[in-house]
């Protein structure tokens, strides 16, 4: 774990801790932040979605924002 302290959320794979559902928000936004400004230009493939949307409930992120392992 790289965070002492109480956690509201610790990644068994990389051992990262959040310590609020806010702090996984943030980084989780962050990880949004730096995909979408790595998207290919349009036109796109068709099967692509297009840019992602940040999440606002922390209970619908299902992996770590550092390692993208399932929680």
């Amino acid at each position: 774990m790289d965070e002492p302290g109480p956690h509201y959320l610790i990644c068994l794979e990389c051992g990262h801790g959040f310590p609020t559902a806010d702090a996984l928000l943030a980084d989780r936004a962050a990880l949004v932040e730096r995909l979408n400004a790595s998207l290919p230009p349009p036109p796109w493939d068709p099967a692509f979605e297009g840019p992602i949307e940040p999440d606002g409930d922390p209970e619908k992120i299902t992996y770590c924002p550092h390692c993208t392992h399932d929680f």
